[in-house]
Formats: C-alpha cells, structure tokens, sequence
C-alpha cells in the first residue's frame, strides 16, 4: 500500500507514518513547514495554490493537519482542502 499523511509532521501524523511504514508500507508526507524532514514535500493548505500541488500517486490520504496557533495562523480556506480532495480522488478513478 502507498498512503500520503498530509500533516506527517504532527504528533498524530507522525506517529500514522511511522505504523504504516513499519508494516511494509510506502510512506510519502506533507507539511506547510518548508524542509521540516528529509523527503517530506512542503504543502501549505492556507496557500491558495495547494490545490494544484502535485502529490505522489497514493492508495489512501490521510488528513492529519492542523492549526496549532489559532491567533497567528492564517487558517486554510475550505476550497483549498476540497479542491486537494478532488485531485487525489480523480487521480484514483473516484467520483
């Protein structure tokens, strides 16, 4: 299996990461913090143009993201995250 953690860097994402990869499988993560870790690929979902990132082909996303500074933080605009759902689901055939 190929999972994408959007978030790889949180507590929760992390710790996602390290479970799937330690059962076998392909690993590929995002942060909104440019050069967080080696091989995770930066991806901003306040950036109005998140929806366009290229993301590596994946079987299954999963959403760990989050706001950690509500009072600095610009926080993603809803047509970001959804315009992201729907390239990883046409990009599987999905509707």
């Amino acid at each position: 299996m190929k999972a994408i953690i959007v978030g790889i860097d949180s507590l929760l994402g992390g710790a996602l990461g390290e479970a799937i990869g330690a059962a076998g499988n392909v690993v590929h993560g995002t942060s909104r913090r440019p050069g967080s870790a080696k091989g995770v690929q930066h991806l901003d979902l306040a950036d109005p143009l998140a929806g366009e990132a290229t993301l590596p082909d994946a079987d299954i996303a999963f959403f760990c993201a989050a706001m950690a500074r509500l009072q600095t933080a610009a926080p993603p605009r809803p047509s970001h995250i959804r315009s992201m759902c729907r390239r990883l689901r046409r990009s599987h055939g999905a509707s």
